[in-house]
């Protein structure tokens, strides 16, 4: 994650995989792991996610990624009820946009984000003050939950 961290490309607090995820690995002929592909079923649409993918440095631009990818459409393919290999990236990432273009990938959505708290660096979310309550002239529209109904 310094990688990308220093590069610009990684979301802040970055929140790494649930590790009981399905993940795809590849190694070389010794056993030494040359990249990984983690990922995760959504239900309501019928897809997988790919929430994390990785190649180490000696190893990119030789085909370890489309490998990967290829072995989960595979995958995909032979389970019969997966519609479609969802991922996404950093708008900085050009390398990978034009990985996942060259794999047959199509740039389907464009995300936005207002950030609310600009997370510095070493600061973590768990050390940010909470707000207890919104001061406002006019009525909230939205009830407030407490942090524990936020986490359902």
């Amino acid at each position: 994650m310094n990688e990308l961290d220093k590069a610009g490309m990684s979301f802040q607090p970055y929140m790494p995989p649930a590790w009981n995820d399905p993940c795809l690995i590849c190694v070389d002929d010794s056993g030494n792991a040359k990249g990984f592909l983690v990922y995760r079923y959504d239900e309501p649409r019928c897809s997988w996610f790919i929430l994390l993918a990785y190649v180490v440095p000696s190893s990119r631009r030789h085909g370890v990624h489309t490998e990967l990818f290829a072995a989960l459409v595979e995958r995909g393919k032979k389970r019969g009820d997966i519609l479609s290999i969802d991922s996404g990236t950093h708008v900085k990432n050009v390398p990978a946009q034009k990985a996942f273009a060259a794999q047959g990938r199509r740039a389907t959505a464009i995300h936005y984000e207002y950030r609310l708290l600009e997370w510095l660096p070493g600061a973590s979310h768990l050390n940010v003050p909470a707000v207890d309550k919104v001061s406002s002239e006019t009525p909230p529209i939205c009830k407030t939950i407490s942090a524990a109904e936020d986490q359902l």
